[in-house]
């Protein structure tokens, strides 16, 4: 991971962690996938929807294809 990468992630923690202190989030609240940083578990952005989106996936594209670009995989 990059310096920046680095720093944006320290910042992004440090703002939940206040936003937690002072009841406007949860740990455990979703993620808006646009603005998840690099790692952020799927669970985190997907939630309960995570099995039926991979069922979706597995029965829309089987070998995969879109597996190939970049950006989260499912």
């Amino acid at each position: 991971m990059g310096y920046f990468q680095g720093a944006l992630k320290d910042l992004s923690k440090v703002i939940q962690d206040r936003a937690i202190e002072e009841g406007e989030s949860k740990a455990d609240d979703l993620r808006y996938p646009n603005y998840a940083l690099e790692g952020t578990p799927l669970e985190l952005m997907y939630g309960e929807s995570l099995p039926r989106l991979r069922e979706i996936r597995a029965a829309v594209d089987p070998e995969n294809v879109m597996g190939l670009t970049g950006g989260w995989k499912l």
